[in-house]
């Protein structure tokens, strides 16, 4: 999505709030780990419509050569 981060970080601070986990599956997938009756139809829509956003930020992180000491 292109809207602002702090879109985002609210999706994020209501699931925490909700004790909402959320996972990078091992199929790629979103994984959402949810007490019952949480998961309202508003709240899931916004997960779905930051679904590219959240799997990019839960994704592996790049690996990176360290740089040699000198």
């Amino acid at each position: 999505m292109s809207d602002p981060p702090s879109a985002l970080a609210d999706l994020l601070t209501d699931c925490d709030g909700h004790d909402i986990r959320l996972a990078l599956a091992a199929d790629g997938n979103l994984e959402i780990d949810a007490p019952p009756d949480t998961l309202s139809p508003e709240l899931l829509s916004r997960l779905k419509a930051y679904k590219a956003d959240l799997l990019a930020m839960l994704g592996p992180a790049p690996e990176v050569d360290p740089a040699p000491l000198v």
